[in-house]
């Protein structure tokens, strides 16, 4: 209405012990970097990537979305991330490499 969008408000509001069980959204996200321009053949300090930081330039990611609204101020979220790199990715401590990143988080929103 008016060109404004609004919050999402469920049929029922979560009650408990009650009837009401609020609403719940599923997605799926599907999220793609390509950054080709830059190259691993530079000395570090120039803007671009160095051979020397196993650093990769293209990665691709699945993400997966659950969110439960309870009412029309509170909602939960958890997201599951699962990456593939273009390029093995050093990690700062070692020197294990990794082509594949899984990650869960989750949050929560209070609107008042």
């Amino acid at each position: 209405r008016n060109g404004v969008f609004g919050r999402i408000v469920p049929f029922t509001n979560f009650t408990p012990g009650g009837t009401g069980t609020g609403a719940f959204e599923l997605g799926l996200r599907y999220s793609a970097f390509n950054g080709s321009d830059f190259t691993t053949a530079n000395a570090a300090g120039t803007g671009v990537l160095s051979s020397a930081t196993a650093a990769s330039n293209q990665a691709t990611a699945w993400t997966f979305q659950a969110k439960w609204i309870v009412n029309p101020n509170v909602r939960f979220i958890l997201d599951y991330v699962d990456t593939e790199f273009g390029n093995p990715v050093r990690f700062a401590t070692g020197n294990v490499t990794t082509e594949h990143e899984r990650a869960l988080t989750m949050r929560a929103a209070l609107d008042f």
